[in-house]
């Protein structure tokens, strides 16, 4: 049988495929540190388990609506409006499968064939396959020197064939939280333009150093109308293998949203949406928690890295998410031992099979020359982490 055009056109996560085969060497007994995936190591909140325990045994296991519970929408709706100051209305909300879901359902609804969708570099590694599948050209704008988009590069990327621009702050994967001042820029290039903004805020919730998160649809009533918000409770909740996300926009597009829902997975697990609304209303400490310990871990990492890089790379620091990307470029063509480094796909190579680090390459980010570590790990996997990596780059000529 032929495989389809479509399907041979996608490419499978590198961000999954390094963590497998991190995963495949440490079952083999070789003592590896994962940097690559992206999921907390915390455990799911007490308060979230027994919920879907108590809703499985009080038999809330049948089908619901295709768009959630009347319940677990009403709850995001008002999250949103406490954290976001909107007023958002239940039926503008639909519960998907993850945030991954609700970017699909929203590209799905909103692109047409040889529509052209604009997302800024470095950008989470499945924005491109997802405008592929609907049927869309993925374009990519730089950031600029504080890794928030480049307003005059997106400018000059958008053309009469331009409908949509994806964004996600706190950002994987340079963990760089946007400025309302930039937002309002880009919120008035799209009115300008008639340009719709999707944005990926799956990592709302952890910001740090006092800082706020801000959506394009806090950014006035222009925002508001032509954001649709991606997000879910993966990252913030520790709750990735629950597959818990939602979309929330203009009610048009939720009705499209949850209609292709519909004929694609239908509704989320029913005891998963009712340990969603504990998560809203019951986690407030957890997550202060988890928040904390990123913080302390982002500190650990970014001070071990520029130890070990010293002068010759820049390594930012990241103000949100868990994730550090730094700039490897002034190592390509060094050599380490008896390899050359001819790119960021041989240092990551080289990270994993010397050191027994793994990390993940920027060129799947749109970023060739860097490399994303994790600290979604522990301090102590940390501190040993960034003492292999500490001797790798000693040997690096």
């Amino acid at each position: 049988m032929e495989i389809s055009t479509r399907a041979r056109a996608l490419k499978p996560s590198p961000t999954l495929a390094i963590d497998a085969r991190a995963k495949e060497l440490a079952a083999s007994g070789v003592d590896v540190i994962s940097l690559g995936a992206g999921e907390p190591d915390f455990d799911t909140p007490k308060a979230v388990v027994e919920a879907a325990h108590g809703a499985a045994s009080a038999g809330k296991t049948k089908y619901t609506a295709v768009a959630g519970i009347p319940e677990l929408r009403a709850a995001i709706a008002s999250q949103l409006s406490k954290t976001h100051g909107l007023d958002v209305d239940p039926a503008q909300v639909v519960v998907t499968n993850g945030a991954k879901q609700a970017l699909f359902n929203a590209l799905q609804a909103l692109v047409n064939p040889g529509d052209e969708v604009i997302a800024f570099a470095p950008y989470w590694v499945s924005y491109p396959d997802l405008v592929l599948l609907a049927g869309g050209k993925f374009v990519s704008a730089p950031v600029d020197d504080s890794a928030e988009p480049d307003i005059a590069a997106l400018e000059r990327a958008i053309t009469n064939k331009t409908r949509g621009i994806i964004l996600n702050t706190p950002n994987n994967p340079t963990g760089a939280v946007y400025s309302r001042a930039r937002l309002e820029e880009l919120v008035s290039v799209a009115r300008e333009r008639n340009l719709w903004i999707l944005s990926d805020e799956i990592y709302e919730r952890l910001v740090f150093d006092g800082q706020s998160h801000v959506s394009p649809a806090m950014v006035g009533s222009e925002g508001l109308a032509r954001t649709i918000v991606a997000s879910g409770f993966s990252k913030s909740y520790a709750m990735t293998g629950w597959r818990l996300g939602y979309l929330v926009g203009p009610k048009e597009i939720a009705t499209a949203a949850t209609t292709i829902q519909g004929q694609v997975t239908s509704n989320v697990n029913t005891p998963t949406q009712w340990a969603g609304i504990a998560a809203l209303r019951a986690c407030g400490e957890d997550q202060r928690k988890m928040i904390a310990e990123f913080e302390a871990r982002r500190s650990l990492v970014v001070a071990a890295m520029r130890e070990a890089l010293g002068a010759r790379a820049r390594v930012p620091e990241p103000k949100g998410a868990f994730y550090l990307l730094f700039d490897a470029r002034p190592f390509v063509g060094k050599r380490f031992r008896d390899h050359t480094i001819d790119g960021d796909g041989k240092l990551v190579e080289l990270l994993l099979d010397e050191a027994l680090v793994a990390t993940v390459p920027g060129s799947a980010f749109g970023a060739p020359g860097f490399v994303r570590i994790s600290y979604a790990t522990s301090r102590a996997n940390l501190t040993r982490a960034m003492e292999r990596i500490r001797g790798f780059f000693a040997e690096v000529r």
